[in-house]
């Protein structure tokens, strides 16, 4: 009878133990809806249709190693006032981007380069403001990544070129011309990175 009894009880603590883990899974999945994703305004579109909104535009080219590569490129960036994330993707690796955010402050959390093997995340932080109906201006950006196996660091150079990135952004997406606000950011930056993929359904990372 004894020995039922522990069956049962066992049997009943496993269940609850599922029913926790679903639970904790479902919470996952709905911490990780919380990031709102966005993408960049495509040639051609009118920006700012929102008044509450702002822009953020700038230049962008990417390499590995010094040379052109295939590479996708991901910003996550957090609101100040209530941490809520921002993954921007589908960034450009060569050319103008404009991105369309609420009003507030940001701070870039993490910088993703997507590449066969996986992913490569490094902190590289930037902080900006957006205003309503207004322009942020971000720099003209160079990254590079470098990588040696499994190991790797990113660099960035931030040159200031308003005018010329100016006319482009008015040139491919046909805004109205706005207030710029530009950000003074760290003319150069080297930090690691991490490499994160996917094999066999698990997660793998590089070592520290």
């Amino acid at each position: 009878m004894v020995a039922r009894r522990e069956t049962t009880l066992k049997a009943h603590l496993g269940g609850r133990s599922i029913l926790v883990g679903a639970l904790l899974l479902g919470c996952g999945f709905a911490l990780g809806c919380a990031t709102t994703v966005v993408v960049p305004l495509k040639p051609g579109s009118v920006a700012m249709k929102d008044s509450d909104h702002g822009l953020v535009f700038g230049r962008m080219h990417v390499t590995e190693n010094g040379k052109d590569q295939p590479l996708d490129l991901k910003w996550l960036i957090t609101k100040e006032l209530h941490g809520r994330r921002v993954l921007i993707d589908e960034l450009p690796i060569d050319g103008p981007f404009a991105v369309q955010l609420p009003a507030g402050s940001y701070h870039l959390t993490e910088v993703r380069l997507d590449k066969a093997q996986g992913v490569w995340q490094a902190s590289m932080p930037a902080t900006f403001t957006v205003r309503p109906r207004e322009c942020t201006y971000l720099g003209a950006w160079e990254l590079d990544l470098h990588t040696e196996f499994f190991s790797a660091v990113i660099t960035r150079q931030v040159h200031d070129e308003q005018n010329r990135d100016e006319d482009d952004f008015h040139m491919t997406f046909g805004d109205a011309s706005c207030p710029i606000l530009k950000v003074p950011l760290a003319s150069s930056l080297k930090t690691s990175a991490t490499l994160t993929g996917q094999a066999e359904g698990t997660q793998m990372t590089s070592p520290p």
